[in-house]
């Protein structure tokens, strides 16, 4: 008998003489004290469990994720040394007790937590790039980092290598910039340069308090300013370097094949579905037909638009099981080499293949590193299929970008396939089959069976765990999105992908006509069954804003539910119960405030959304919406008080409350004397101050866009109201370093 056994063998007995003299104690005492020694047995018994059972790479990797989550929670920005200094001697108290069980077990607890909040740090000084302060018009000249076609037929370029031609005192250029390019015909690929000028101020924060944050999105992607190009940029010529010309070679590539998949479904008389075809082969989603775009959204199939583990998973696998196959018929190959390990190999060539086509987009990147991990744990003889590889995958990404946690991208894929990895490793472990003589058809039944019942399952865990992120980040549910799937996976699986990937590989011979006509029959049954859920789900998606807090308590409380192994996960039946409880959110903003002052938006009664100005702030308004959980086209109804507009401003009409929204300096003599509310872009006379609440540009620039509740209490001294104000901003006082291009609030 081993050491091991011995060790084990001895605990057994230790905790057979509890029991006993807890069995002698709990039959002299009345029931309340019966019930407590049950509860504490069953606790004691379940941690014991849960400590024996637990996998410290996957609880590493959940405190490392927390400490990264503190870091953004954070109510202003570390101090680099002192976290340097804290983290070391963490590390040395770790050494120092390397052989002390609980203690060494509790440090490295902290260490990971720590460990988590200094990578953040670091990525953020790291990444911190030169933001611009205010608007200019420039003229300029730089290198196509990125371009990407948008739907409405403009183009979006990241440029690099920036040359600043026009003298501007003070400017300090970013090392990027985004820009968006109107005119039509214009074409450029990664490494052209380009001269053009344009107009450029610093990233734009939330659109309101508590929405998602762009300047932060694009401090860590190193873009320093945005803007559009005045014009058509010219192409000038330029030396390229070896990654540029890489990088070009393989965008020639990607629009190469993107050409020959438009080409062929217009052939085949599926024009509308090439987009769809080029976002699933090539990552190109630019041309995606608006319409099919919302109805895949409403209806719960958004998540197959964009290349992720499901696409990767599907290429690699069929590559796998291919090659396999091809192999087997050859007897020597079969008897003298590992064919199942050649065929991981080609899955892992193809998937590269793949990640390389689909331009290395974050989705894409984070889909290849997890089914890469999974992959090679099959070649090593390890289990693939295991919540420890999605935390290894985890680990991974976070330490090559911490900033990808807060990203809903991430969540949302995590989410997903945890859950379902949690689920498989209690599914893979039944038995097919209980007998040993099994028919044809009886075989073909159990299996077609445990397909669907595993289909159905997988659907409803994948969309239920989605779910909660697309509500809390989106504002939006998808109440038929288990139906939709149920319907639209095994046709996505079946002849979507197997066919398009068919198509790209006889694309050299010429014949991807055939294939690529299979996959457009595909992607017309999934858009009309997107069509019909959302036409079906209709205002039911909207559900409005949600509260952070309780997100993060259920957000925590699903991955204890995935992670954990003993009967204590009861316990989360409460957190669950809690949490949905506190999600929906009880007080709406009444007045929304645009970070440029040019768009206002005040919320009626009869929960209707009146804007001033008809074309002003289309992309706040659509955010707006889906945060107050109202529909896309919905219209103010006739029986609301429509603002009353003029040259100078609108002036809104709020039960007894006045709204002013000044879009030029006359209007403030006017609507400072009657208004409640004063709100505009410019500045605002002193005076103003006096008599209403005011919103103007000092305040913009410090707090980015703002929202004011409108709040019923008693007892307040002001005689002229019965409410007070509530005015929320975007941007904090104490500002981290994306928002260090906000100016402060004095004049």
């Amino acid at each position: 008998m081993g050491i091991k056994e011995q060790k084990d063998k001895k605990k057994d007995a230790a905790s057979d003489i509890k029991r006993e003299r807890f069995g002698l104690a709990y039959r002299g005492v009345g029931l309340h004290r019966r019930l407590s020694f049950r509860l504490i047995d069953w606790f004691s018994l379940n941690i014991v469990k849960e400590i024996r059972l637990a996998e410290p790479l996957v609880w590493m990797t959940c405190l490392f994720l927390v400490g990264i989550a503190l870091y953004f929670a954070a109510p202003s920005e570390p101090h680099l040394m002192t976290i340097v200094l804290l983290l070391t001697g963490i590390s040395a108290l770790l050494w120092r007790w390397r052989f002390e069980g609980l203690r060494f077990y509790g440090i490295g607890a902290i260490l990971a937590l720590m460990g988590g909040f200094t990578i953040a740090t670091f990525h953020t000084h790291w990444s911190d790039p030169s933001i611009i302060d205010r608007k200019y018009s420039v003229s300029l000249e730089g290198t196509v980092q990125n371009y990407e076609k948008r739907a409405d037929g403009s183009k979006r370029l990241v440029i690099g290598d920036i040359a600043l031609k026009s003298t501007r005192e003070g400017l300090v250029m970013p090392k990027r910039i985004r820009v968006r390019v109107l005119a039509k015909g214009f074409t450029a690929k990664p490494s052209d340069r380009l001269a053009f000028r344009a107009e450029i101020g610093p990233p734009p924060g939330p659109v309101m308090p508590s929405g998602y944050d762009f300047a932060r999105d694009m401090f860590f992607k190193g873009i320093g300013a945005t803007g559009f190009v005045f014009g058509t940029p010219k192409i000038v010529p330029a030396r390229q370097s070896g990654s540029m010309l890489f990088l070009s070679s393989t965008t020639k590539w990607r629009a190469a094949i993107s050409g020959r998949i438009s080409n062929a479904f217009e052939a085949n008389g599926q024009a509308q579905f090439q987009g769809v075809a080029a976002a699933l082969l090539v990552g190109e989603r630019g041309n995606i037909e608006p319409e099919i775009r919302e109805a895949f959204v409403v209806s719960g199939l958004a998540h197959l638009l964009a290349i992720s583990g499901l696409h990767m998973a599907l290429v690699m696998t069929f590559i796998i099981f291919a090659t396999r196959g091809v192999l087997a018929l050859n007897v020597r190959w079969s008897l003298h080499y590992s064919i199942r390990n050649i065929a991981i190999y080609a899955g892992l060539a193809t998937g590269f293949i793949y990640f390389l086509l689909s331009g290395g987009s974050i989705s894409a990147t984070r889909a290849f590193i997890m089914v890469s991990i999974m992959a090679l744990a099959m070649l090593f003889g390890r289990r693939a299929i295991t919540v420890r590889n999605i935390a290894l995958a985890c680990l991974l990404i976070l330490l090559l970008s911490p900033f990808a946690l807060i990203g809903p991208g991430f969540q949302m894929s995590f989410a997903a396939t945890l859950c379902l990895v949690a689920f498989a490793s209690y599914w893979l472990g039944r038995s097919t089959l209980n007998a040993g003589n099994i028919t044809i058809p009886s075989w073909l039944l159990l299996n077609a069976k445990r397909y669907f019942l595993g289909l159905i399952i997988t659907s409803l865990l994948a969309g239920i765990s989605t779910g909660l992120f697309a509500a809390f980040h989106f504002h939006r549910i998808a109440p038929l999105g288990l139906v939709a799937n149920l319907i639209g996976v095994p046709i996505f699986a079946s002849l979507v992908m197997p066919f398009g990937f068919l198509g790209l590989a006889l694309m050299p011979f010429g014949y991807e006509a055939l294939p690529f006509k299979v996959m457009g029959l595909g992607i017309d049954i999934i858009v009309q069954v997107a069509d019909q859920i959302s036409t079906y789900t209709g205002a039911y998606a909207a559900i409005g804003a949600l509260n952070s807090k309780a997100f993060l308590l259920l957000s925590a409380a699903l991955i204890l539910l995935c992670v954990m192994k003993s009967q204590l996960r009861l316990l989360l039946i409460l957190v669950f119960a809690l949490g949905f409880w506190a999600l929906p959110v009880t007080s709406r903003p009444h007045v929304l405030i645009a970070e440029d002052g040019k768009t206002v938006a005040v919320r009626t009664n009869g929960d209707e959304l009146v804007v001033s100005g008809a074309r002003a702030g289309r992309f706040e308004q659509k955010v707006w919406r889906a945060a107050l959980g109202l529909r896309k086209n919905q219209k103010p109804s006739d029986k609301i008080n429509k603002p009353f507009c003029d040259d100078f401003g609108c002036v809104f009409q709020f039960q007894d409350k006045i709204i002013a929204h000044v879009k030029h300096p006359s209007g403030f003599y006017e609507d400072c004397r009657r208004a409640d509310i004063v709100i505009s872009q410019f500045s605002a006379p002193r005076y103003c101050e006096q008599s209403a609440l005011v919103i103007d540009r000092y305040r913009l620039k410090a707090g980015g866009a703002h929202s004011v509740h409108m709040k019923k209490t008693h007892g307040v001294k002001n005689k002229s109201a019965d409410e007070v104000f509530i005015v929320k901003s975007s941007i904090p006082a104490i500002k981290r370093p994306w928002h260090n291009h906000y100016q402060s609030k004095n004049r």
